[in-house]
């Protein structure tokens, strides 16, 4: 890895420096063959948290790979300087995450890793699955990753980043083997106000305003195995490796005979593994050895099998059953989960108050963790978490409550998605030795589940209300359901949507009957009604709430209606509605979807016009930041504002050049000079000054016989000489222009351009009803055009 490093740094260097490619070539040679000698090996390194000061990133010098995690984290009393002398470009993986988290002064995560290629994700940061986490980096300008290739496992977040620009200009496709859809990125520096990528950067995809996000197309002549392209032919020239590293670095299917796969990247011996500690990031020691199973070196003997006496290898359990003991834990995360696969028998208690925006998936990933669980010594607690079912404990048949001082054995609090505890049709041997229950606080858990687990346990002690709260379980929920059927959408435009909802026969005891419709953004249909109910989460699903008197007429023959506004146009929407009364009965709908209808783009982002001849504009242009639809094309119309000829005539540029009307044109605007001019000429005189004195003006005034007018003979002469629709465009450039269609309106005048918003003057309005427009239409993918064939020394309203 480190070779290849090198390798490519001497190949930029000679492409450079080098004026023949002979004396490049036998450079580039050379360097390689002692780069190579000098670092045959890799440098591993265990996880590394880097914290409270920049110098305790020294223990990333000289590591080609990270068999673990990297953080860098609450680093906030340091500045730009602190991190100047470091620079890890041995760096090529890291096999589990990477956080950068609450530092200041560092500018760039490419000054750190500039050749770092591989996020393994073999273990994942957070409850939620993350394995590249940039998160309150105050100082943080751009990512800079530019040799990332690949994301094996796990999400991205960069999130809260005040000054990181060059965001949304990074494509996750290519680099993301897991779904891209779950990143989340927000809060960043504004990209409208951000530069733009380098313009030979392919699809506008960069790292920086000097890295573009290279293809990732390897090389032909790479060996099948590599990933992300290879600096030689062969197994051994990869940068990294789809497979595994055997002891000679070359990269292949699976380990040769008499080696063993560590960390599902890399072959060593059998001495070598049961020599290696495994080493506990989240202690910072090390703690047990490394065992043999198969052809594999692992952390721990898989289901079924126990470690031998002489603890070295896996052997099979008696009757194929062997218990695994561990201690209890408190379950805040995917991470804590991880840590009980495989255990059997707690010792101890489990606290399980694990969040996710995505409660689904999360308890399936807490099965495969926690589903091999059968007793527990202790107490089980079920606090403020996301889940919403217990069937991941599905092996769970004791417990013990040995630690609950007779009070507690099984609590089950303040859980909002918690709808049911077990599928009682196949889990019928739950026991609770000592203890007690407590249930309260669960608006979607139904009485009649607690009423189940009650049976299942035989728990024939009195049930008081301080143990199982009647009134705070279920209360939100329509425990005893009707189908709401034929909720449809009736109308719908570019942000409104009208529902129709049919008449439902329920009797409420309160005279008034509460529905609620639930209605959140879902670009990929996979909503699920169990994400946060939150009116502020972007996650979340909002509501919209409807009393309805069960008695009214109308509700009883139609149904009713309800509008949704300030939607986002050309998005789909899921949807559905329940209600429920206090006695529990409700009813709710399904999930349906609807998109609204397409609408207008918003105005160009990073609109440029300038001009470099006589006869031709240039314009340069970002796409619409809101598209709200597919784009069709780019419509371009121009017409020249006509001047007074007779007036024109008159004035003499050379002693009385034109002003400019703005101190900071938003363009610099190569003028050329007239083709009368010739050298010598006064127009060549750079002592003349840029504008005139009101006398001169004067002067002028007398001779175009305008005089009496109550404005300024300055005015005067502008009005006329440039007509009066225009004049009012220069002074009135802060107005909003009102357009059938959004577009960008500049007006070109004397080299310099204002791009004015919001109401159209009717000046201009009726200026452009007597002048003839030009006009031509550009495929969707545009960025610019040239207007060519312009009169010299004119002016032009442009319409984009």
């Amino acid at each position: 890895m480190m070779a290849a490093n090198h390798v490519r740094s001497t190949v930029r260097l000679c492409s450079t420096l080098c004026v023949m490619r002979q004396i490049c070539w036998q450079g580039w040679r050379l360097t390689f063959l002692l780069l190579v000698l000098q670092t045959s090996e890799a440098v591993i390194c265990r996880s590394i948290n880097a914290r409270n000061s920049a110098d305790t990133l020294k223990e990333l010098e000289g590591c080609t790979v990270v068999e673990g995690s990297v953080q860098i984290v609450l680093m906030e009393l340091t500045n730009e300087t602190d991190f100047e002398p470091y620079s890890f470009p041995d760096l090529g993986e890291i096999t589990e995450f990477l956080t950068v988290t609450r530092v200041r002064g560092l500018r760039s995560l490419g000054q750190l890793f500039p050749n770092l290629e591989k996020i393994g994700g073999d273990k994942l940061m957070n409850s939620m699955d993350y394995a590249l986490v940039i998160y309150q980096m105050w100082s943080l300008q751009e990512i800079g990753l530019q040799s990332l290739k690949e994301i094996t496992k796990g999400s991205v977040i960069i999130f809260k980043n005040p000054s990181l620009c060059y965001v949304n200009t990074i494509d996750w496709r290519p680099i993301q083997k897991w779904d891209g859809t779950r990143n989340y990125i927000a809060q960043n520096y504004d990209p409208e106000d951000c530069p733009a990528c380098p313009q030979d950067c392919p699809d506008e995809f960069c790292w920086s305003g000097t890295k573009c996000q290279t293809d990732t197309t390897e090389r032909p002549d790479c060996h099948h195995l590599c990933l992300g392209g290879c600096f030689e032919s062969g197994p051994g020239g990869c940068y990294s490796c789809r497979g595994v590293l055997d002891p000679a670095g070359n990269c292949v299917d699976r380990c040769p005979p008499n080696t063993y796969m560590i960390l599902d990247r890399r072959c060593i011996t059998r001495e070598e593994c049961l020599t290696t500690s495994l080493y506990n990031s989240d202690i910072g020691e090390e703690s047990d050895k490394y065992i043999i199973f198969e052809d594999k070196c692992l952390r721990d003997c898989p289901s079924g099998y126990e470690i031998n006496v002489g603890e070295t290898d896996c052997e099979p359990c008696q009757d194929g059953y062997c218990p695994k003991w561990c201690n209890g834990a408190d379950v805040k995360n995917l991470e804590d989960a991880q840590s009980l696969i495989g255990c059997t028998h707690i010792a101890g208690s489990i606290e399980i108050s694990i969040k996710s925006k995505d409660p689904i998936t999360i308890s399936s990933k807490l099965e495969a963790y926690l589903g091999s669980i059968e007793e527990i010594t202790g107490y089980l607690k079920i606090l403020r978490s996301s889940v919403t079912n217990l069937n991941f404990f599905k092996n769970l048949t004791v417990i013990h409550g040995n630690d609950s001082n007779g009070r507690y054995a099984l609590v089950v609090l303040e859980n909002q998605h918690l709808q049911t505890l077990w599928d009682w049709n196949f889990k019928q041997n739950l026991s609770i030795l000592n203890g007690r229950l407590f249930f309260h606080y669960n608006p979607k858990l139904c009485l009649d589940h607690i009423a189940k687990l009650l049976k299942v346990i035989r728990y024939e002690t009195n049930v008081s209300n301080f143990e199982i709260g009647k009134e705070s379980n279920g209360d939100k929920f329509p425990c005893h359901a009707f189908v709401i059927e034929n909720v449809q959408v009736t109308y719908k435009s570019c942000d409104t949507f009208q529902i129709h909802v049919p008449y439902l026969k329920i009797n409420s005891t309160i005279g008034v009957l509460q529905f609620v419709l639930y209605y959140k953004k879902d670009p990929f249909m996979n909503a699920s009604m169990f994400d946060d109910l939150d009116q502020c989460s972007d996650h979340g699903w909002w509501t919209k709430d409807v009393s309805v008197d069960p008695n009214d007429d109308q509700f009883i023959n139609h149904g009713f209606l309800v509008n949704l506004m300030d939607l986002e146009p050309y998005t789909q929407y899921a949807f559905y509605v329940t209600t429920y009364t206090i006695n529990g009965i409700g009813a709710k709908s399904r999930m349906n979807h609807e998109a609204t209808l397409p609408s207008t783009p918003s105005e160009l982002t990073q609109l440029q016009v300038f001009s470099n001849s006589s006869n031709e504009i240039i314009l340069k242009w970002q796409p619409p930041k809101y598209i709200n639809g597919k784009l069709k094309e780019y419509v371009v119309t121009w017409s020249e504002l006509k001047e007074d000829i007779k007036l024109s005539t008159l004035r003499n540029y050379c002693d009385y050049p034109l002003a400019r009307t703005t101190t900071k044109p938003e363009m610099y605007i190569v003028n050329p000079p007239h083709p009368d001019t010739e050298p010598g000429n006064c127009c060549l005189d750079k002592n003349l000054p840029d504008s005139l004195p009101k006398k001169d003006f004067e002067n002028l005034c007398s001779i175009s016989s305008i005089t009496g007018d109550e404005k300024s003979c300055e005015s005067t002469f502008y009005d006329n000489i440039y007509g009066r629709a225009f004049q009012k465009v220069l002074k009135n450039n802060n107005e909003a222009l009102h357009l059938s269609t959004p577009s960008s309106i500049i007006t070109f005048v004397h080299g310099n351009s204002k791009q004015h918003k919001g109401k159209k003057s009717n000046a201009i309005s009726n200026y452009e009803n007597k002048t003839n427009h030009n006009q031509v239409r550009l495929p969707s993918n545009s960025l610019g055009t040239t207007i060519t064939g312009l009169k010299h020394f004119r002016d032009y309203v442009i319409s984009v």
